[in-house]
């Protein structure tokens, strides 16, 4: 079916997705999207998988290179557990398709620079519905969650519900919590509309594991190794997020001194030393991927401070290779290994000034 653009359309936006655009196309014309799409006979299921047809359908009725329209559109591969935006990929989980955030003063800004009804002003951001993203840089507050009608098979109406909400705008304006830029969504950002950095040590992972870590090391940083990831605010994952991102980015040895500065920390504590009690989320995070190629990176330099720094027995399992020799001993393992007795073995750790639960690194016969 040939299609030509509509007469009321505005222009598409940077990093502005294309069920946004669709559902703005549709407030411009007085329908709602569910309507306004079976009227020009795209199936919006198809919109809402992301499927060609239905995207240069779209494309043809907004007077738009079928190109710019899927530039930061989110699109399922492989076995679905993926999408990819552009040229990176997410976790199909990391891009929200039943609900979506607003900043309300990004929304109030777009009413008063368009034309038209009022509803069909504002336009839906690329950051509005990636979960990563939690404020709203260009007004530094948390975004705000909403929850659409959502009707199956297809996709959340943004502009109806822009109607809905049109009313308590500026309540929601005032209540916006106050938030400090975030160092990590703008390096997200980059990476999303193509732009790396070579002295970036994240900057030659895939987006997808690079993000999970960052998220994952600052809560190692900032938290308690078994913190509830649930029981935390957006802020605390916001501050978790640009912490893991400023250790990361500067490369192996920032995240070296964190990791040392972990273990040091749980060697004053009692009872059982693991791994995931001593470097928390991340650690878990990379035990979990640690058959995955793409976290080679991080699990290397993980490896290699646990291995220095926390008594493994040998023959153990460290993210993925097993460890021949122990390198680090308490007084029990020592003496295990050894053959001395555990007195001797205490004499040892007290002339080098140790406390019984601290550690010693030594070579066993």
């Amino acid at each position: 079916m040939i299609r030509r653009a509509v007469s009321w359309r505005h222009s598409l936006e940077q990093r502005e997705p294309a069920v946004g655009f669709a559902s703005r196309l549709a407030g411009l014309n007085g329908r709602s999207m569910r309507v306004f799409l079976r009227e020009v006979c795209i199936s919006a299921h198809d919109l809402d998988k992301s499927r060609q047809g239905a995207l240069d359908a779209v494309a043809a009725l907004g007077n738009l290179d079928p190109v710019q329209l899927t530039q930061f559109t989110p699109f399922p591969v492989g076995d679905g557990n993926y999408v990819t935006i552009g040229a990176e990929a997410l976790h199909r989980l990391s891009v929200r398709r039943t609900y979506f955030c607003i900043c309300p003063h990004c929304v109030r800004d777009d009413i008063f620079r368009y034309e038209g009804p009022i509803a069909a002003r504002p336009w839906l951001r690329l950051e509005w519905i990636v979960t990563h993203f939690r404020s709203c840089d260009r007004h530094n507050v948390l975004l705000m969650p909403q929850t659409p009608v959502r009707r199956r098979y297809e996709p959340f109406d943004f502009t109806e519900w822009i109607g809905r909400i049109i009313p308590e705008l500026d309540g929601l304006a005032s209540d916006a919590i106050p938030t400090r830029p975030s160092p990590f969504q703008r390096w997200l950002t980059d990476r999303l509309e193509g732009k790396r950095n070579s002295g970036n040590w994240l900057d030659d992972m895939q987006l997808y594991a690079a993000v999970d870590f960052c998220e994952m090391l600052g809560l190692s940083a900032l938290h308690a190794p078994k913190v509830r990831v649930g029981s935390l605010t957006e802020s605390e994952h916001a501050a978790a997020a640009d912490e893991g991102f400023r250790i990361a980015n500067q490369g192996e040895e920032e995240i070296e001194r964190l990791l040392v500065r972990l273990a040091d920390a749980q060697s004053t504590t009692r009872g059982f030393w693991g791994l995931r009690d001593t470097f928390g989320h991340a650690y878990g995070l990379l035990n979990k991927t640690k058959t995955n190629p793409d976290f080679a990176k991080p699990r290397a330099v993980f490896r290699r401070v646990a291995i220095a720094k926390v008594p493994i027995e040998a023959g153990t399992d460290v993210l993925g290779e097993t460890l021949e020799k122990q390198v680090v001993h308490t007084i029990r393992s020592a003496s295990k290994v050894s053959g001395a007795h555990s007195l001797t073995i205490r004499r040892l750790f007290e002339r080098k000034r140790l406390r019984d639960e601290q550690t010693l690194q030594l070579t066993c016969p």
